[in-house]
């Protein structure tokens, strides 16, 4: 077999990102990792999460990384399919994952149906197609991924220059003031047309802070098509005519169980 290049994954995402049939493939390994992930967290806990407290709580993560794969795979599809490179950005907590802290550290958990995901994505990385990369709040992030109770498990297949902190970047005032700057500006990070109402949705100053980000990525990358996931309101409104793509990571998706 000769040497692969990037145009050569077009048909492979066609064919095998069926989210269906990916999930059918990993739903037993996804299930007994996540049973194996949230031990430590339910022995914490002992009072609370005897056996069939456990056993609820894990039929309910099941189908949220479910639900998680249902999303992320068809986008994906549908990015690898064209032309352009594909720069993957994903928040952490709540999105791929959650923290949680003992009596020595934080903790943190990668839902292992993302990292099925990017198992599955490693041919898409290794003709440069796919580059994946983190867009979060949290700080000192090379730090966290030499961390085994930290981020060490994604950390290979990561791209070293897509590590992104919102701790990097400083906001630009109050956050509706700050979000009609974004939207004003030319090829702006988000869709045309937001109103009071909208800007109304974003929930914090962090998502602002992440906009502001997007412009310095968007600008170092051209001719790319970037898919940001994220479980803040702020990428339901990223414009595609800007080569943006967003993934909104809602309550039905996201890592936590709510009671």
């Amino acid at each position: 077999m000769g040497q692969r290049h990037p145009g050569d994954y077009l048909d492979l995402g066609n064919d095998e990102l069926d989210w269906e049939a990916f999930w059918n493939q990993n739903e037993v390994a996804i299930r007994d990792a996540l049973a194996t992930e949230m031990r430590a967290f339910f022995d914490l806990f002992p009072d609370r999460y005897q056996e069939q407290k456990r056993q609820e709580d894990l039929t309910k993560k099941l189908q949220k990384e479910k639900e998680f794969v249902k999303l992320l795979l068809p986008k994906l599809k549908e990015l690898l399919a064209q032309p352009k490179k594909v720069l993957m950005l994903v928040d952490i907590d709540e999105t791929i994952g959650g923290k949680y802290s003992d009596t020595q550290r934080f903790n943190t958990i990668i839902r292992p149906a993302f990292l099925a995901v990017l198992n599955k994505l490693q041919p898409a990385r290794e003709v440069g197609k796919l580059e994946v990369g983190l867009l979060t709040t949290r700080g000192e992030l090379q730090k966290q991924l030499d961390d085994p109770a930290g981020l060490q498990k994604i950390k290979s297949h990561l791209h070293p220059s897509h590590l992104y902190s919102t701790s990097d970047y400083h906001p630009e005032g109050r956050t509706n003031i700050a979000l009609r700057r974004i939207s004003e500006r030319e090829n702006s990070v988000l869709r045309p047309g937001l109103t009071n109402e909208n800007y109304n949705d974003f929930s914090n100053d962090g998502a602002v802070i992440k906009l502001k980000a997007l412009e310095n990525i968007l600008e170092q990358n051209p001719d790319t098509a970037i898919l940001v996931v994220d479980d803040h309101n702020f990428v339901k409104y990223l414009n595609q005519n800007s080569n943006l793509h967003g993934l909104h990571i809602d309550e039905t998706v996201t890592f936590w169980v709510r009671e």
